[in-house]
């Protein structure tokens, strides 16, 4: 212990009289020193250059004596820069052997440049700021006793910055630290080169090539100053964490470089290769997890000058890569391939090629292989053949895709294709349009389903032949929900239309289909059918022309089979033609339109022809015509009827009442009319029992529907229980203006005998005079209190038509007999009826028909006549009624 402290008191002594000495030689050789430093700075620089102080020291730098030059201040040299800063460094240090200072041979051993920024540039008439030194005859008298014979040259936390305004060219960064070690004096040496600085920014043009990248070299350069050859021997580069090997070497030529380098890297990380991409496309990718390494080797080899550029040429390998998505876990492995790169012929970007070789991957239980080759990077083109097996459950989720769900099924594709890229860094769909495809994608059982939509797709296989831009189907069927497809035709600009929401999608195509339910088809979300959650609406970049066949149709209540036609979309306008197909016990044909380009509406028109239909089924499948005045539950019978329909609806599939148009000559046969209320009003008058359930064997009319009103011209009704002619209007609201033209004797007689309660309530009626008294009778107000009274307004115009008719049967009567009237042309001949025989069948009550003898007819026979005169005639004329003038 005692040993110890004496070593140390010692050390201390020697110390303390080592640090004096120091002090005092440095302060006695600081003047001289001094002297020959800025003398000899003067020598040689002609920019201005600025010293704040000046330090000599044998501490700072020990075991060499140094001279500091402090707060280090130059400025460029050139006219437009001289007041602009060339350098400014906090410290410049120059080295010295301490021997050679006591011996006043002032050289200098090393330089070291701390805190600082170095500013280079050459302006746009190539005028240099940085030649601060003097011309060497300007310099050839001078002596100095300061000499250089540097070995050793030290850069520290210096920001370094230049430009060349000619070639747009623009390089920073910052040097944490440089050393440069050698004999730099003598002709040849072998120098050591060790760095590390930031590469901030490497710019030409507007393209940014490198941004803040680490970068650390170590090298051993084998200088040869006579030959301007420099040897590089096992230089260690690392680039952002990326390890290469350089070895070759470098001619420093009057106009250039002579290069001729190879280099190596035996273990390059692609996660790190991807760090290096921009922020852009490396976000891009952190969805997945990246792991693997490549081998590459190449060689750089040629002159570097303004106008030339070196042979490059690079071959590199890929093995064992993966690609992860991290949230599915689905990935791709075993990704293996080999490439090359070369610049060609002209060693240009022209003349290059890059190829990518025997690609190879696992993808889940799929499979990718296949080639890629780029060339000319100017105007770039590439070459691409593939084979893709594919399992969708696993492909989705890899690309990120959420607007499907549910999804799975096998791909199969083999892909050819060829074309020019307009930018190297992007793919664009107008790059793909341009480009010569053909190949084929087949799909087996495809399964999926849009997200937020209730329609599943199922089933789905078939083969897509790639042409071009275009796709032609074969045999693609499937099933969405309960329907089932199976199509075939061309789809022109398909790719362009999945992929640009400014591009149209234009289909040749035919449709067959067992079976199709249109309401789950265009239901817009999760609702069931009976929600009518419907969403009509037609996309204007769609347009096709479809030929159909459906075994079996249904929406809503509406069904048909056997249906076929053309249909065709343009303009969100769809039009189907030549429509036929069976429904409701019959057939139909006709054409529908249904135009959607108005914003908010959809105006549907119709002209179908129904023949043999049954008016139940026709009712209730059209929703009774969206009216509840006469239903489905009201008629029956078997129909024909042409029908012209214009209507307007939301895009919900919601009607518009008040635009509905239906123009239909219908005719009913074998028909029944149940508990139809507008009748049954009349049962006062009439037996109930006999209104409730009329039959009829036919009934022909026009019915109109406009307003949200029903139109009924006057028609005739031959019935089970009675015989009127009707003809009004009934609103959807059920308020009714009804007139009825009934005969009396219907009311007195059998038919309603029964029930008669207000035979006489009429008030006026008109006897025809061959008895058949007419009743006219109106029925207006709400279906639910009616207002039943005479018609006064129908009486009179039966008058008048009637009197009218007597005057045409008395002219043409006197026409025949004494040839008056002979001009008018609108009387007839009366029939001859003297020979036919008239029987009469009267219908009796139950109770008269008991007293009545059974075998008493009434007949009349003809008896043979005199010739009469013309007068006689006349008068047997009118004596002797017409056949027609009698109810059959």
């Amino acid at each position: 212990m005692q040993r110890l402290k004496k070593f140390f008191f010692r050390f201390t002594i020697i110390f303390l009289v080592l640090l004096g000495s120091a002090i005092g030689l440095a302060f006695f050789f600081e003047d001289d020193v001094k002297q020959f430093a800025v003398k000899t700075i003067n020598t040689y620089i002609k920019s201005e250059v600025k010293v704040g102080e000046i330090e000599f020291s044998f501490i700072k730098k020990f075991p060499s004596a140094s001279l500091e030059f402090k707060n280090v201040l130059a400025y460029g040299t050139t006219e437009s820069t001289n007041t602009d800063t060339l350098f400014q460094f906090g410290s410049i240090f120059m080295e010295f052997n301490i021997w050679s200072i006591l011996n006043k041979n002032y050289t200098v051993n090393k330089l070291s440049f701390e805190e600082g920024a170095v500013n280079l540039l050459i302006d746009e008439d190539g005028k240099e700021n940085f030649i601060i030194w003097k011309e060497s005859e300007e310099t050839t008298d001078v002596q100095t006793d300061l000499k250089l014979s540097l070995s050793s040259v030290h850069f520290e936390n210096v920001a370094f910055q230049f430009e060349n305004q000619i070639k747009q060219l623009f390089f920073s960064n910052y040097i944490h630290q440089l050393e440069l070690n050698g004999a730099f004096t003598s002709n040849n040496y072998d120098l050591d080169f060790d760095t590390k600085f930031q590469l901030i920014n490497y710019q030409q043009g507007s393209t940014t090539y490198v941004e803040n990248r680490t970068v650390e070299l170590s090298a051993v350069f084998k200088i040869d100053r006579t030959t301007n050859v420099y040897t590089i021997k096992n230089a260690q580069l690392t680039y952002d964490r990326l390890p290469f090997k350089i070895d070759g070497s470098i001619k420093n030529l009057e106009s250039g470089m002579d290069l001729d380098l190879s280099i190596a890297s035996d273990n390059v990380s692609i996660p790190a290769i991807i760090q290096l991409l921009p922020d852009e496309q490396k976000n891009t990718l952190t969805a997945y997890q990246i792991d693997g390494n490549a081998l590459f080797n190449g060689i750089i080899k040629g002159l570097v000058t303004d106008s030339q550029s070196p042979s490059i040429n690079f071959n590199f390998q890929v093995e064992k890569a993966s690609f992860i998505h991290q949230e599915s876990d689905v990935a791709l492995h075993n990704i293996s391939l080999n490439g090359s790169y070369d610049n060609g012929s002209e060693n240009a970007l022209r003349t290059s090629k890059l190829a990518l070789e025997n690609i190879n991957a696992k993808f889940g239980k799929g499979s990718i292989n296949g080639g890629l080759t780029l060339t000319d990077f100017n105007d770039p083109s590439y070459i691409f053949n593939g084979n893709l097996t594919l399992f969708l459950e696993e492909l989705i989720p890899f690309m990120n895709v959420t607007a499907l769900t549910d999804v799975k099924g096998q791909l199969d594709i083999h892909l050819q294709t060829k074309g020019r890229i307009a930018k190297l860094k992007e793919f664009t769909l107008d790059d793909w349009k341009k480009a010569q495809t053909k190949g084929e994608v087949v799909l087996t059982n495809v399964n999926f389903k849009l997200k937020d939509k209730p329609q599943e797709y199922k089933n789905i296989s078939g083969n897509l032949e790639l042409r071009n831009n275009d796709i032609k189907a074969s045999n693609f069927k499937g099933q969405i929900s309960r329907s089932d497809f199976n199509f075939n035709g061309t789809l022109n600009n398909l790719i362009g239309f999945l992929f640009s929401e400014e591009q149209s999608l234009k289909m040749d195509a035919s449709l067959r289909s067992k079976r199709i339910f249109l309401d789950e088809l265009l239901l817009s979300d999760k609702s069931t059918p009976t929600d009518s959650a419907y969403q009509l609406a037609f996309s204007e970049r769609i347009s096709f022309y479809l030929d159909c066949k459906i075994d079996s149709l249904s929406f809503s209540k509406f069904s048909f089979s056997s249906a076929q036609a053309f249909v065709s979309l343009q303009s969100k306008v769809l039009k189907a033609s030549g429509v036929s197909f069976k429904t409701m016990q019959g057939e139909a044909t006709g054409n529908l339109v249904v135009n959607t380009a108005t914003k908010g509406k959809v105006v549907m028109t119709s002209e179908a022809q129904l023949k043999h239909i049954s008016i139940t089924d026709l009712f209730n499948d059209f929703g009774n015509f969206g009216q509840q005045t006469i239903t489905a539950q009201n008629l029956k019978g078997i129909a024909d009827c042409d029908i012209e329909l214009y209507s307007e609806w939301t895009p919900q599939l919601i009607l518009d009442k008040k635009s509905l148009e239906v123009h239909a000559d219908l005719k009913i046969e074998k028909g029944e009319l149940i508990n139809f209320a507008s009748l049954e009003a009349l049962s006062d008058y009439i037996a109930l029992s006999d209104l409730k359930h009329i039959k009829f064997a036919t009934l022909s009319n026009q019915i109109i529907i406009k307003d949200e009103r029903i139109f009924i011209p006057s028609f005739d009704i031959n019935s089970s229980a009675l015989n009127l002619k009707l003809e009004g209007s009934h609103s959807f609201e059920n308020d009714i203006n009804y007139k009825f033209q009934l005969l009396l004797n219907d009311i007195l007689g059998n038919k309603a005998k029964a029930a008669r309660k207000k035979q006489s309530e009429f008030g006026q009626i008109e006897d025809d005079g061959l008895g058949k008294t007419q009743l006219f009778i109106k029925m207006t107000g709400n279906l639910s209190d009616p207002k039943i009274s005479y018609d006064t307004d129908a009486l009179r115009s039966y008058w008048k038509e009637g009197l009218q008719n007597e005057k045409k049967v008395v002219k043409s009567m006197l026409k025949e007999e004494f040839g008056l009237f002979k001009k008018d042309t609108t009387l007839k001949s009366i029939p001859d009826r003297s020979t036919k025989k008239q029987t009469f069948e009267m219908e009796w009550d139950e109770e008269e028909n008991q007293s009545r003898p059974k075998d008493v007819k009434e007949t009349e026979t003809e008896k043979k006549k005199s010739k009469k005169s013309g007068f006689g005639k006349f008068i047997d004329k009118i004596a002797q009624p017409n056949e027609n003038e009698f109810e059959e």
